[in-house]
């Protein structure tokens, strides 16, 4: 009996010890510029004593990222970024709802109603007499970014052609060459840029 009441109160206490260690520690990753967020991240843990492990990258590359780690995830959390990188992973599956305290003092068209992410703040921030207008077109996020790349609305320079269109009216298949746009250098941008700016 005194065996079972020591191993039992053995595992209580590695279990105890483990949920201490998991809670003494956040894996985040970040798309905000690398001195933003080492300032914000030695905040929370001065603030929190919770270790910070954060690791910067594109919004695009979180998204892989995120699909990658689908099944066995391997962060906590996505801090900034792109407000249209997050409704794209909203909409993947790939993120889940968090309902901050704060988020009631961003106006709700400035976030998701579901609380998946909430936008525009910082730049409400820095800008305070700008007023920013929702314009609501009941176009899902892969709509909209084929509407963007029709003919000449995104148009792009840049040396790397993985950024440039190959749809039909941008990219020659016989002759190799992209289609100039614009002047002697403008491209039509990608889906993929489209989405991500």
């Amino acid at each position: 009996m005194k065996s079972k009441i020591f191993l039992a109160s053995l595992l209580l206490f590695m279990l105890t010890s483990c949920e201490n260690a998991l809670a003494a520690k956040l894996k985040a990753y970040t798309t905000l510029e690398t001195a933003l967020a080492q300032s914000l991240f030695d905040a929370y843990e001065a603030e929190t004593g919770v270790k910070v492990e954060w690791e910067r990258l594109p919004g695009g590359d979180v998204i892989q990222r995120l699909e990658l780690e689908r099944d066995n995830p391997q962060a906590s959390i996505w801090v900034g970024g792109v407000g249209t990188n997050h409704v794209e992973a909203k909409l993947r599956g790939l993120t889940k709802p968090y309902r901050s305290k704060l988020a009631s003092s961003i106006p709700s068209i400035y976030r998701d109603p579901e609380s998946y992410w909430t936008g525009l703040c910082n730049l409400k921030k820095k800008y305070p007499n700008w007023t920013f207008k929702a314009d609501r077109t009941n176009l899902d996020f892969p709509t909209a970014v084929s509407k963007e790349s029709v003919g000449r609305m995104s148009l792009i320079q840049t040396p790397n052609e993985g950024f440039l269109s190959t749809s039909s009216d941008s990219y020659d298949y016989l002759t190799d060459t992209f289609v100039v746009k614009e002047g002697s250098n403008w491209y039509s941008a990608s889906d993929r840029v489209v989405a991500y700016y």
